[in-house]
């Protein structure tokens, strides 16, 4: 078997999951739910998305003749660190940072190049064809990136030949999976229209490349579509369809040449802690693993961000042997080859596909002698891209179940029966009397706690149940709105007739007295009303009169 039926082999292996001391918490059941069951899972999602696209676009930034192809990863993971750090700042058990750490792959390089100080450095020349490819997460909840661009080009300056030829076969290649990524489509079909779209400009998928499913914690979850499979890698290959409420991150990679990826000479950097266990007898072996796993837990990581750089080398051999780490090999194409890509993760919900990372790429800006033939595929490419949504725009005119947004397609058996029972007596049910005054009005609240707006919160949660879309919020705001909706669509899915947690006031507070005052203003009013009704069933006019003379607020016309 050579060393890249090895690598694959080993990519396309259903890998389990190790749960470092630091994740040890949370529940195996808990992980393998989908999307469906946690709106603060797609938000978690969406941050992260966010953060991956930021990140990359100061990467690509930064891609100019004579920059440091190490610097410009280290600049990666600083800048993931960074953004990461501003989202749950409070949560601290919430786990956050690299998904996947930045590789700067240049021309015939085909991925995974992320060099250490000790290793040789490569400085980028205009005309360069460079990947990058990272990835960010919030509470495991993974979000992969990858770009391709060319050192020193400009919107005046139009790219043609074999650059312009293997950047819009990609390009277009991962438009056209994006369209076919409905729930009940096989795996094979996204793999045919890579093949259909690359030979069309007179290139090749990169052979045996994977994409993969994610989970939280898991950036390989339990399936995967290949790319350009050999005979072998076809047959052995799990099929399997996407599925709705998954993620998946697509990665499409396309070269000038044949297609085939093998190692060079090239010292791997990057590896991820396996589920595999085994007593280790290097001392630094086993300094690395516990670093990995308090730092890293599932999550890949680059021996350069390690504490010590030079002993993580030392105690590296032995936990790839062991198969404690996984390797993820440096690739080349033949020297004189060009290879692109493009990366995108999408969340697949009812109302379609949500591509939540990726950036814009403009085809005009490239020029090339090829084209794609195929009818359906040029179909394909053209409903992709008109599917991307546009603000300010009229919408089209759809049926009832594409308007409902996908909040609502998780809680509309329950929200259903919750706005059938408007009008209906529940004063003895005040989780029900709650649930529904969320439904049908925005309750009053303060503006700003905090840099909380709770106003604006419980207008978002009287919003989502009316099945109108919410407004957009500031991150601190849209945080705790998650967090608030999740637990309320818990208590609804669970049954009107769960209790809400019962609220005590901090002793002594203002509140609490505010609230005692209530009280007792309540009690006070019911025995007025009783003895009120006494005084008219006696007709004692001059008792009546004294009554109503201390107690004006009451109107006697309600006796």
């Amino acid at each position: 078997m050579s060393n890249m039926d090895k690598v694959m082999q080993s990519e396309a292996a259903k890998d389990g999951v190790m749960i470092p001391n630091n994740m040890a918490d949370k529940d195996t059941d808990e992980q393998e739910e989908t999307i469906a069951e946690d709106l603060v899972a797609i938000q978690k999602y969406k941050m992260a998305g966010e953060i991956s696209n930021c990140v990359i676009k100061g990467v690509i930034a930064q891609c100019l003749a004579g920059a440091s192809v190490r610097d410009l990863c280290s600049l990666g993971d600083r800048l993931v660190h960074e953004e990461t750090a501003k989202v749950y700042k409070k949560e601290t058990d919430v786990k956050k940072g690299i998904a996947f750490p930045t590789c700067v792959s240049v021309n015939n390089c085909v991925c995974h190049f992320s060099p250490l100080a000790s290793d040789t450095d490569v400085e980028l020349n205009d005309g360069d064809v460079v990947k990058i490819d990272l990835g960010a997460h919030v509470d495991g909840f993974i979000a992969s990136v990858a770009h391709t661009v060319v050192v020193g080009s400009s919107p005046s300056t139009q790219i043609t030949g074999r650059k312009a030829d293997i950047l819009l076969a990609a390009h277009f290649a991962s438009e056209a999976a994006f369209g076919l990524m409905k729930s009940g489509t096989e795996y094979q079909a996204v793999t045919n229209v890579v093949q259909t779209v690359a030979e069309g400009f007179q290139c090749k998928p990169i052979i045996g490349m994977l994409s993969h499913q994610l989970k939280q914690f898991e950036i390989n979850g339990e399936t995967s579509i290949i790319e350009n499979p050999s005979e072998n890698q076809r047959k052995e290959h799990e099929k399997s369809t996407f599925e709705l409420y998954k993620v998946y991150a697509i990665d499409i990679l396309v070269s000038s040449g044949k297609g085939m990826a093998k190692e060079m000479d090239t010292h791997t950097t990057v590896f991820r802690k396996t589920n595999e266990s085994c007593e280790l007898k290097v001392k630094a072996s086993r300094a690395l693993l516990i670093e990995v796993n308090s730092k890293c837990g599932t999550m890949p990581f680059c021996l350069r961000n390690l504490e010590d750089e030079q002993k993580a080398c030392v105690g590296v051999p032995e936990c790839v042997f062991h198969k404690l780490l996984e390797p993820f090999p440096v690739l080349y194409e033949e020297p004189n080859e060009i290879v692109a890509q493009f990366k995108f993760t999408v969340l697949l919900m009812p109302n379609g596909p949500q591509k939540i990372t990726g950036l814009p790429f403009d085809p005009t800006a490239f020029h090339s002698e090829n084209c794609i033939t195929d009818e359906e595929v040029k179909k394909l490419i053209t409903s992709s891209t008109r599917s991307k949504p546009t603000k300010n725009k009229k919408k089209p005119e759809t049926t009832e179940v594409d308007k409902k947004p996908d909040w609502e397609m998780i809680l509309d058996t329950k929200i259903e029966e919750l706005r059938e029972m408007k009008g209906v007596d529940y004063s003895d049910n005040m989780a029900l009397h709650f649930q529904l005054q969320s439904l049908h009005e925005t309750r009053p609240a303060p503006s700003l706690v905090q840099g909380v707006d709770y106003k604006a919160i419980y207008a978002n949660i009287a919003a989502l149940m009316r099945g109108q879309e919410p407004e957009e919020l500031d991150p601190v705001t849209m945080t705790k709105f998650s967090q608030l909706w999740h637990l309320h669509k818990q208590r609804i899915l669970a049954g009107p007739e769960v209790p809400f947690p019962e609220f005590k006031p901090k002793e002594g507070s203002a509140l609490e007295r505010n609230m005692e005052f209530a009280e007792r203003k309540s009690e006070q009013w019911s025995a007025d009303e009783l003895a009120a009704k006494e005084i008219l069933l006696s007709e004692d006019v001059a008792a009546i009169e004294e009554f109503y003379l201390s107690h004006a607020s009451l109107n006697p016309s309600n006796g």
